[in-house]
């Protein structure tokens, strides 16, 4: 029997709503905000347990994780993810969020997390900056002051000279560093890898390099940091999962400055569970990294398009 007109109208309008839900900005929106809850969800738990263990050792656990949640899809790829023509720039790439991952860590050992956060927003400068050795890109005065008024932030934050100064503060510095480096390399690998094989070389490489590690940083965690450890694993994967989600849908560059909220769920964890509370000095420092961060990202949204324009 032939379907009522009326119910085959409605019928299409509630898919097309469910259509237009999904692929929706404030999807989008909501995907990548809720990856950088997770993703400040574990720097906290990495904080509290980086105390006693080893950055490696947490690291090992996240990563060993990570490797088995993506073996179903290496498996039904028939090994084709492990596939790579630059097989040295994959490997770079992976060395680079490898160490980053760790440094970072190592510093949440010893600095506040709104600190260690304020100052890891340099990344989306660096990358400006190492794009002209590395992509051959050119950057026009006004990236380069955003850059450099950037790093003023991050010195205002550090504040090299001082009674306040720690040497520590050179580890988010460090780690920005190394995952601008892993920026880049991702868009040069985007022109030719897939998707699946970065993402399964930056998981599966690490996990090995940590395993072979592992001996000489190993110490038996108790029950609590067993559980934190897996905690710290499953809440990575499900950052990741949104944040690909999210950007999926929208273009980067509209939704590259949400990630600075980070910094609202890095003062919340610190005040909540550290009972630290970031000084003026990182306020402010802060500011001027962030505004200089969006600038950024709109000088680069201008670029892009008047290149395709």
């Amino acid at each position: 029997m032939a379907r009522h007109p009326v119910s085959a109208r409605a019928a299409a309008a509630t898919a097309l709503a469910r259509r237009w839900a999904l692929d929706s900005p404030l999807v989008a929106a909501g995907c990548v905000l809720g990856g950088v809850l997770l993703f400040a969800t574990q720097d906290m738990l990495s904080k509290v347990l980086v105390v006693d263990y080893s950055p490696l050792e947490i690291a090992w656990v996240r990563y060993g994780i990570n490797t088995i949640l993506i073996l179903p899809f290496m498996v039904r790829h028939h090994g084709r993810a492990l596939r790579t023509r630059v097989p040295l720039l994959q490997g770079a790439r992976s060395l680079a969020v490898l160490t980053s991952a760790v440094i970072f860590m190592a510093g949440l050992g010893y600095l506040p997390q709104a600190d260690a956060t304020s100052i890891s927003f340099l990344s989306p400068l660096l990358v400006t900056a190492l794009s002209i050795p590395l992509l051959g890109e050119k950057v026009g005065i006004r990236r380069w002051t955003a850059v450099a008024i950037g790093f003023v932030g991050m010195l205002v934050i550090v504040r090299p000279g001082s009674s306040a100064f720690q040497l520590p503060a050179l580890l988010p510095i460090a780690s920005a560093t190394f995952w601008a480096l892993a920026l880049v390399l991702t868009r040069r690998l985007g022109v030719s890898e897939a998707g699946l094989t970065t993402l399964t070389y930056s998981t599966v490489l690490p996990a090995v390099i940590l395993t072979l590690l592992l001996p000489f940083v190993w110490r038996t965690p108790d029950a609590r940091a067993v559980v934190l450890m897996l905690a710290i694993g499953v809440v990575s994967v499900l950052a990741q999962y949104l944040t690909i989600l999210g950007y999926s849908k929208r273009p980067a560059s509209s939704l590259a400055p949400l990630t600075f909220t980070q910094l609202v769920w890095a003062t919340m964890y610190g005040y909540l569970v550290f009972d630290a509370i970031p000084g003026p000095w990182t306020w402010l420092g802060a500011a001027i990294i962030v505004a200089s961060g969006l600038y950024t990202f709109r000088r680069e949204r201008i670029v892009r398009a008047r290149r395709t324009g």
